[in-house]
């Protein structure tokens, strides 16, 4: 070991845990040294402080341990640049000033931080000024506060959460207003048009998605066909497009303005047709195609598609115009596609026949990874064994299909036949 040379022993290094690493600086002065490279704790981009710390019989560490602020400072400094998340694991850890101040110095890449049940002993300000318009995820569910003034100093920062995708402000104790706008820019809806039309270089864009369900919330029901023209026309490297539950969207024939998109999701519409679909297909890019709830797409559009386009994953789910003929077009036409992903999900017209028609094809065979047949109750065991069989008699690395079959007409009576090529998800 007294041969290898710093840069050697930061290989070696690499391959150890966050902990242990930690423990062999002990070992020499040479260890000691290289350990204090902060590219020897390049692997933490996660620290969960509550994992380094003794526990009593009761499982809470001692609040009144001297060793607390120096040893989360050693943590968060040795882990430095490459860690982009920090949690306290829920464990009412007293966070005081210097430990906050530390993660804003050494942290530069953080991306989420949680502080839910903790006792925060310091105020926020100067952390959310660095990191609040990069932190995509912030957590303060619970959290206590020793100095009654220091909450307040968070409202103030709300505003500059730019990237934030999941916010828990649970029993929060200063003013939430400002995570709303009171008096939104006038101009609404056509200021946002007016600024992405000059965004020609955009390669995704989402449009009426929210993460979450919301039932009794329309996604977007102010966007029209006409916004869609505008958006578009200018778009020239757009590759992603999704679009989800836009009532007020006539049609989809914009979208084939979009000469390079090679992924498309469409959901919740019955304006989406055979017509606005062939004119992306056309193009002979789309890799994804992802049609859920349009209850205007037939066999035609999806024919179409097949032919022309490199398809890798393509999801009917719901599309009720749907049957068999749309599977015979993977197996029959002189296509591109090398289908990984086959979704059917709830297509009432789909059969046990049109599933047996992958067996005998090779070509789709070899590149399918998953089918979605769930509640699609044509489809029965029959069509998994033959699909079994076809699989029996090719090379696949090992690697087996996974079928998911919820509420379909397929039962758990022929799972042990086809284990070895098949997994099938209940």
């Amino acid at each position: 070991m007294e041969k290898l040379n710093n840069d050697c022993l930061l290989e070696i290094f690499s391959n150890i845990s966050f902990l242990e690493k930690i423990k062999l600086e002990l070992v020499c002065k040479k260890w000691y040294a290289v350990l204090q490279d902060c590219r020897a704790y390049s692997e933490a981009t996660k620290l969960d402080i509550s994992e380094f710390l003794f526990v009593t019989n009761s499982e809470y560490y001692q609040q009144d341990n001297i060793n607390f602020v120096p040893l989360v400072k050693g943590i968060v400094q040795r882990g430095g640049p490459y860690v982009k998340e920090i949690t306290f694991g829920y464990r009412w850890l007293k966070i005081s000033q210097p430990i906050l101040d530390h993660i804003t110095e050494h942290c530069s890449q953080l991306k989420s931080l949680n502080l839910g049940c903790c006792i925060i002993n310091g105020n926020l300000s100067k952390l959310l000024k660095k990191f609040a318009p990069q932190l995509e995820i912030f957590t303060l569910e619970e959290s206590t506060w020793v100095n009654e003034d220091d909450p307040h100093e968070v409202s103030n920062y709300l505003s500059n959460f730019k990237a934030i995708k999941d916010l828990n402000l649970r029993k929060a104790k200063f003013n939430l207003d400002p995570i709303y706008d009171e008096e939104p820019e006038e101009g609404g809806l056509q200021t946002v048009i007016d600024s992405m039309k000059h965004l020609i270089n955009l390669e995704t864009l989402e449009l009426g998605f929210i993460p979450h369900d919301a039932n009794e919330k329309k996604a977007c029901d102010c966007l029209t066909q006409e916004n869609l023209q505008i958006i578009f026309e200018r778009m020239t490297n757009l590759e992603s497009l999704r679009i989800v539950e836009c009532t007020k969207i006539a049609n989809y024939s914009p979208i084939g303005a979009l000469q390079n998109l090679k992924h498309l999701h469409i959901e919740k519409t019955i304006q989406m047709c055979d017509q606005d679909l062939e004119l992306v297909a056309q193009k002979g890019k789309l890799e994804t195609l992802k049609l859920k709830k349009c209850f205007n797409i037939t066999n035609k559009g999806v024919k179409y598609s097949i032919a022309r386009c490199p398809l890798k994953e393509l999801d009917l789910s719901n599309c009720v115009n749907i049957d068999d003929t749309s599977i015979r077009a993977l197996v029959e036409t002189d296509n591109k596609c090398r289908i990984k992903t086959l979704t059917l999900n709830t297509c009432p017209y789909i059969t046990g026949k049109g599933i047996e028609k992958l067996a005998q094809c090779p070509q789709v065979l070899r590149s399918l990874q998953q089918l979605d047949v769930t509640r699609v109750k044509n489809v029965v065991n029959d069509s998994m064994i033959l699909l079994h069989r076809a699989l029996l008699s090719m090379f696949r690395h090992n690697q087996t299909l996974t079928c998911y079959v919820s509420h379909s007409g397929i039962t758990a009576a022929c799972e042990k036949e086809i284990e070895k090529t098949i997994t099938l998800v209940f």
